[in-house]
């Protein structure tokens, strides 16, 4: 979880949501004036995580920014940002029940192998209908590590350009967010050069 808030104005935004299958690296939290919540659907807090916000900006004393990592716990239904010492809520965000799928991943009328500017396309649902957001990665190493292509993307196809993907076997991988669950495609490989 991602956003920043204004202590004067006691309102706030998330940047980015997203639940993840792992996390590399989780950064250690100092507990502070205010807590990051995730609640049911009948409104009962499930977690509670305290934080200390950073400054957004140097010379701003009154905006606060976050990123937090926190373990999910199943049946959240909504995100929070609270000041502990009020309880006021700063931020809050919806958690649908489902994450979104996505299917049928394809270079579109590509050579093989893939050179140059290509289409990919892909089929995404989500049975809550929410919005979605795509992002495209790409692998080198047969799916070990992976690098973002193209990130918050709104529709079902995009151009890719080869060129910068460096050759050889590559794996793509796209992943759809609704704002707070994610869902991905089965990665599949082809050879670029």
């Amino acid at each position: 979880v991602f956003g920043s808030f204004s202590t004067q104005t006691g309102s706030g935004v998330f940047s980015s949501v997203r639940r993840l299958a792992a996390v590399a690296d989780v950064p250690v939290q100092t507990p502070g004036g205010y807590a990051l919540e995730l609640r049911d659907a009948a409104n009962a807090l499930l977690a509670s995580q305290p934080f200390t916000p950073a400054s957004a900006q140097e010379g701003d004393s009154a905006g606060r920014s976050f990123g937090l990592v926190v373990p999910f716990v199943a049946g959240t239904r909504s995100i929070r940002i609270v000041d502990s010492g009020t309880s006021k809520v700063i931020v809050s965000q919806s958690v649908s029940a489902n994450p979104p799928t996505i299917s049928d991943v394809a270079l579109v009328g590509a050579p093989s192998p893939v050179s140059g500017t290509v289409t990919v396309s892909w089929t995404a649902s989500d049975a809550d209908g929410d919005p979605l957001r795509f992002d495209l990665f790409y692998s080198f190493d047969g799916g070990a590590t992976w690098q973002p292509v193209q990130l918050s993307l709104t529709d079902t196809t995009t151009l890719l350009d080869t060129s910068a993907l460096g050759g050889g076997t590559g794996v793509l991988r796209v992943e759809a967010n609704d704002g707070a669950q994610s869902g991905r495609a089965r990665p599949w490989s082809r050879s670029f050069r």
